[in-house]
């Protein structure tokens, strides 16, 4: 008997940051047992589409919930969402606070693909060390939650111009004077 699971727009979308099994049952424990126990309060009988950044998705169906684990259930395939038909890189510099984090979420948001960070000689704030890591880990952070929020297919990888192994910069990212090129 295979009957086809329909994807309710009403269905909540939650990354799942592995890749959940194709079928049968799990137990979502650590971040994101949190996510569903106490962001979303997600209840027993309850179904979600989990979501990954690459692979099928899955709708799944609330078990139950204890302070250890939530036990899902996988129902079934989930309809694939179409992906944008453009694919948008943002180069952008590094400002002072939480800018480059507004434009990472409103970009993806918006259907960007990709981010590229600048850094330039007027510059303020320069990543360096440990900082660097910190940083990456906050945007993946914002990245998968701003495509969670808008039902996005795909999630764009945090920026990896800023690893040192990649890029031209002292810091990997991408360096630019300001200047135009000859």
């Amino acid at each position: 008997m295979s009957a086809r699971i329909e994807a309710s727009p009403r269905l909540r979308h939650v990354h799942c940051p592995a890749q959940p099994p194709s079928s049968g049952s799990f137990d979502a424990t650590g971040e994101l047992r949190h996510r569903l126990a106490n962001v979303l309060r997600v209840r027993a009988s309850e179904r979600l589409i989990l979501r990954t950044a690459a692979g099928p998705n899955a709708i799944a169906e609330v078990r139950s919930v204890s302070r250890e684990a939530i036990q899902l259930e996988i129902v079934g395939p989930a309809p694939p969402i179409s992906a944008p038909p453009l694919h948008v890189t943002v180069a952008q510099v590094l400002g002072k606070g939480d800018r480059f984090e507004q434009v990472l979420q409103h970009g993806v948001e918006l259907g960007v693909s990709a981010f590229v960070p600048l850094i330039t000689t007027r510059t303020v704030k320069r990543p360096t060390g440990r900082d660097v890591v910190t940083k990456l880990r906050r945007w993946q952070q914002i990245l998968d939650a701003a495509a969670e929020q808008a039902r996005r297919e795909g999630y764009p990888d945090a920026v990896r111009a800023l690893l040192p192994a990649g890029g031209s910069g002292p810091h990997g990212a991408a360096q630019h004077s300001g200047r135009a090129a000859a």
